[in-house]
């Protein structure tokens, strides 16, 4: 009686030891080959006018005419991201930092002329895939109203852990 106690205990504390954490799963979820299907920006008061500018971009759509290509991710388990446009197969320039998931949000810590920032998008699981949002100034009108709503999959040939 007395092992099977001991059995019991020793089980419950790796059952609760072996559990991950929401954070944890998302990372692993998020380890892969990803590209954009969707994005689009909303500007509700452009240059402090009462105009709304919207872009949006249907990636699925291969008669979608897009500025840059597709936009394509690659995380690593080391945290380490590369992110570039490919156009007709052909990789663009590529951009490389730091990722890490926090309780519902994705950051992207970068370098731009030797300058450190860190780009923060709240972050949601979809059919797929995964989708980001986030508010920022892209119209430099000094508010913070403009919104960025983008929708990517897992690449066909990378299989999920």
């Amino acid at each position: 009686m007395k092992i099977a106690k001991i059995t019991s205990a020793l089980l419950f504390i790796a059952f609760v030891f072996s559990c991950s954490t929401p954070e944890e799963k998302m990372k692993k979820y998020m380890i892969g080959n990803w590209k954009t299907i969707y994005y689009k920006w909303e500007l509700p008061t452009y240059q402090k006018k009462d105009t709304l500018v919207e872009y949006a971009f249907d990636y699925s759509n291969p008669d979608e005419k897009r500025p840059e290509g597709i936009p394509v991710y690659k995380f690593k388990e080391d945290g380490v991201f590369e992110s570039w446009h490919e156009r007709n197969g052909v990789a663009g320039r590529k951009t490389v930092g730091k990722w890490r998931v926090t309780q519902d949000s994705l950051f992207y810590d970068l370098t731009f002329k030797e300058n450190p920032y860190t780009v923060s998008m709240k972050l949601s699981v979809i059919e797929d895939g995964y989708a980001t949002s986030r508010l920022m100034d892209k119209d430099r009108d000094g508010e913070v109203d403009d919104s960025l709503y983008m929708e990517t999959v897992r690449l066909p040939n990378d299989s999920k852990e």
